[in-house]
């Protein structure tokens, strides 16, 4: 950015006055400008409807017999809250449905009751204060086609409004009257070119699922986001943005670019002002009103537009020296600093009246990516290297029933295991505003993959992008675009996705594939695919044991950038398993249920024994840890199995910063109840034991244990020194005897890896012994601890079973409980008062009558084992709006942990 000169700035002082905003409110006209169409809506087949649009969109039409729904819904989704079709989440009542294909995705047989139209009919009225306006009817998101009619006229037909990925916006001042209104929409699902196609052909602008989860049989077909209605005067705002220029490495002034596109729908000549104001969030009201607090930026221009025309209107840093910041507050990736956010609200005002408005939340930052001198990608934000550390985002619902608690959940979720990066999945969709503010709100970076594959209809590839870009380039978290999932775009597609990025986002970086299996950087943009897909020990991570090609390709796979790594499989805990597991289908494993609520429904890989998960699952959690016998065994011995080989996955990247760059984790997230899958918060939205390991390792100041070469590291993810930290690391035999003890003192750098000193193994040890790791401050408070079980055998072969057979303890419990407003923090002190491990300590907090689980549950920390004598306290929040009408009850169970109830005292 080039320096402004005194002069300029002077100069301009005129064209940008601050304006009080809370002021100008009182003198000018403004109203609520619009109406969610979301409640009294219903849904029919085609096939019982004998009366064309122009009928069923007028008070001649009586929906008699048609299934009432709100919108968003897709098809299905409503017809299953009507009873038509039972619950698809549970047990194999998905299978039941008609049309339903197993292993199949983007098609529908010849006889699916999905492939007939759908009908959506609602009425409305319109409040009075629209009279006089310009009429805007929005549909936001529809799959995948559809004829609209209002009032008796189609206004759109199945020839433009095609692609579940755009948004459409139809002027219906004409159109629309005075009294009642009727408006119907008939849908037409996608996937209707044949009845034996799979995820890979065909593809087309909608859903696609992939293979972690089943298809469903409607194809998601329906109104599947928000239609509302909009009333402004003659001129429109559309797509407003803020772009960020900073003089790095120096964030001590921030340059910012504001950008909106205006258009005059009348048909006359308009001179109007255009107004930007920028103000920090947390002085603007959930009205949007400011506060009358902190600072504001207010900047105008003054437009003329002649009729039907539409114009981008910059408000640059070089001609208003109000958008020169100085100290801004910036936002930043968690965990290394805060997410700053800021408020631009943009209007349009014609005579003292505003013709439209509009606001966005963004953040002052910047981000740049490169690739290092051995190909491989690196992020930096505000000038600053970032480890990225996260997981691969899924579409978060198989009926796309989306919410905001869902969203906001699992984002805090992922800010509290100290992620910072996500990918977005090709086969999902594109994403929710929603998502992204909370993507915002908490700090988790984004990398979407801009489709899975390639199309038979690739201007509607890039027409669906576009929107999509347009609607979220503003967010700050969104900081890189990927192609396609583990392919490349045709040179075509990757030459339109690269001009869109240029001309409407050109600070946001792209890479044409994620990277293939093993596959080196070359054509995919500095990255590769990971793996493995099925379950290995800790050790496989640091390349052990072990010199299979997997173990080959993981010696690299702690290194680079890996946009889909994993463990091979979480199971889901046991309260939940009884939610959607009929219980005749609930254990063995071998159960035809369990396996359709697994990974691809167990088929993937090879289709062997080996090669399925859940067979192979087992059989390492048996041999590891003991046969399990019940399914409560099985659940509890597999947190503990995917707790420490996920801390170990994300240990291994932290200590090889950056010689690793980033990895992210296949997967985050469900859209359905699953028995064995690769996510680590599951759909009831409970964390499993591979969310405890990885929110231990990546604590921003961690120690820990390396398994290939017995080196203990201190990893710092803060960019500021540490002095004279204390580490300390004991081992213990089963039977809690002592058998070393060491202890040293370091001072860290910012952003860095430190070996502290090597394990010196003494050589009387126990076939099972426990390294318990603490580092502490000069002040001798604890900043992280870290407990691992280990094995005098190599680690792929380790045997734990005789972990069954400590001792129980009954643990000293007491708690206290702080209630502010709707949330609930309950302070749990543990003591261990045997002379026995109490080993992987599980609290919990249920609901009081029915035993579920409380979720989503914000446990400061889980499965942790205490040492004879050792006391801990660990810290939980739940919202007590999700007890519903029960008292919450504390759990505290464990491997050998005397079992124990407490009824909390009423909140």
């Amino acid at each position: 950015m080039k320096k402004i000169s005194a002069i300029l700035i002077l100069g301009l002082i005129v064209m940008a006055a601050s304006l009080n905003c809370s002021e100008l409110k009182g003198k000018r006209k403004s109203f609520s400008s619009k109406l969610l169409l979301r409640e009294g809506w219903a849904i029919q087949s085609s096939d019982n409807v004998q009366e064309n649009g122009g009928i069923v969109s007028t008070g001649k039409f009586k929906p008699n017999r048609w299934h009432a729904c709100s919108v968003p819904s897709t098809v299905l989704a409503a017809l299953c809250k009507n009873n038509v079709f039972p619950d698809p989440y549970f047990g194999d009542n998905l299978r039941k449905i008609p049309g339903y294909q197993d292993g199949i995705w983007l098609s529908m047989t010849d006889d699916s009751p999905f492939r007939i139209p759908y009908w959506y009919r609602t009425e409305f009225s319109l409040p009075e204060q629209y009279k006089g306006k310009k009429l805007w009817l929005h549909f936001d998101g529809i799959n995948y086609k559809a004829n609209i009619w209002l009032n008796g006229t189609r206004i759109a037909d199945s020839r433009s409004i095609v692609g579940m990925f755009r948004r459409f916006a139809f002027d219906v001042t004409d159109n629309i009257t005075a009294g009642k209104n009727y408006l119907a929409v008939q849908i037409i699902a996608p996937a209707q070119s044949h009845g034996k196609n799979n995820k890979d052909t065909d593809m087309q602008c909608t859903s696609s699922w992939d293979d972690h989860c089943p298809y469903p049989p409607d194809g998601n077909m329906g109104i599947w986001r928000d239609v509302y209605i909009r009333a402004t005067g003659p001129v429109t705002i559309k797509h407003p943005n803020v772009v960020t220029d900073m003089d790095l490495p120096s964030t001590d002034t921030a340059h910012l670019e504001i950008s909106t596109e205006i258009k005059n729908a009348g048909d006359k000549q308009v001179k109007g002002t255009l107004r930007a104001v920028i103000t920090d969030v947390d002085n603007i009201d959930q009205g949007g009103t400011s506060k009358g607090r902190g600072k504001r930026i207010s900047v105008y221009q003054t437009v003329i537009l002649n009729p039907g025309k539409t114009k981008e209107i910059i408000f640059s840093p070089d001609k208003f020296s109000e958008l020169n910041i100085i100290n801004a507050r910036l936002w930043w990736p968690n965990p290394l600093g805060p997410q700053n956010l800021y408020n631009l609200h943009v209007e349009f005002e014609i005579d003292g009246e505003i013709s439209d408005s509009t606001s966005i939340n963004f953040g002052i930052h910047e981000i740049t990516t490169r690739l290092d001198e051995r190909g491989w990608r690196v992020f930096q934000c505000n000038g600053k290297n970032i480890l990225g550390r996260g997981g691969t985002w899924m579409t978060s619902d198989l009926l796309l029933q989306f919410s905001s608690k869902r969203y906001e959940s699992m984002k805090r979720y992922a800010k509290e295991m100290n992620w910072n990066l996500m990918r977005v999945e090709g086969y999902s969709i594109k994403e929710l505003p929603e998502f992204y503010d909370m993507c915002d709100k908490y700090g988790i970076m984004l990398a979407p993959e801009i489709f899975a594959r390639n199309t038979r209809i690739p201007d509607l590839q890039l027409e669906c992008f576009k929107e999509h870009l347009l609607e979220i380039r503003h967010h700050p978290s969104l900081i890189h675009f990927i192609g396609h999932d583990e392919t490349v775009p045709t040179p075509y597609i990757d030459a339109g996705y690269r001009k869109l990025i240029q001309k409407y986002a050109p600070y946001i970086t792209y890479q044409a594939g994620s990277g293939g299996i093993a596959e080196e950087r070359s054509g995919m943009g500095g990255s590769r695919t990971g793996g493995p897909w099925n379950f290995s020990p800790p050790s496989y991570y640091y390349g052990r044991d072990s010199n299979t090609e997997w173990t080959k390709q993981l010696r690299d796979y702690a290194s680079g950038a890996t946009y889909s790594g994993g463990i091979g499989g979480e199971v889901a805990l046991v309260e939940n398993f009884y939610k959607f597991l009929p219980e005749n289908e609930r254990w063995p494993t071998d159960k035809s249920t369990w396996h359709f609520h697994t990974i691809c429904s167990d088929t993937w890989l090879d289709g062997t024994e080996e090669g399925r998960v859940v067979p192979s699952f087992t059989k390492l959690l048996n041999r590891r840890y003991g046969k399990a016998n019940s399914l409560e065994e099985f659940s509890y011995k597999g947190q503990i199995m995917t707790m420490e080989t996920m801390r170990a996955l994300h240990e291994v990247v932290g200590r090889n910063k950056y010689d690793c760059t980033f990895l992210l984790t296949w997967k985050f997230n469900s859209p359905w109840p699953t028995t064995l899958s690769w996510n680590v918060v599951d759909w009831y939205l409970a964390p499993t034991g591979a969310y405890y390991g990885t929110k231990k390792a990546c604590e921003p100041l961690h120690v820990q244990y390396s398994y290939d070469n017995d080196s203990i590291y201190v990893i710092n993810s803060h960019y500021q020194s540490f002095k004279n930290l204390k580490v300390i690391a004991e081992i213990y035999n089963l039977d809690m005897t002592r058998k070393y003890s060491k202890a040293a003192t370091i001072s860290i750098s910012p952003d860095s890896s430190n070996k502290v000193f090597d394990i010196d193994w003494p050589g009387d040890l126990s076939k099972i012994h426990f390294l318990k790791l603490e580092l502490k401050n000069k002040t001798d408070n604890l900043i992280s601890s870290n407990f691992y079980w280990l094995s005098t055998e190599p680690d792929v072969s380790s045997d734990f079973s005789d972990l069954d057979n400590l001792p129980e303890v009954d643990l000293d419990i007491s708690y206290s409980k702080v209630k502010n407003g709707d949330t609930c923090t309950i302070y749990v002190d543990l003591k261990n008062p045997s002379s026995d491990l109490a080993f992987a300590i599980n609290p919990k907090i249920k609901k009081s009558v029915s035993g579920d689980l409380v979720l989503p549950i914000y446990w400061q920390d889980n499965y942790f084992s205490l040492l004879p004598g050792q006391k801990q306290k660990v810290k939980v929040e739940f919202d007590i709006r999700d007890l519903g009408k029960e008292r919450p009850s504390l759990v505290i169970d464990g491997w050998n942990i005397k079992k124990e109830k407490i009824t909390i005292s009423a909140l």
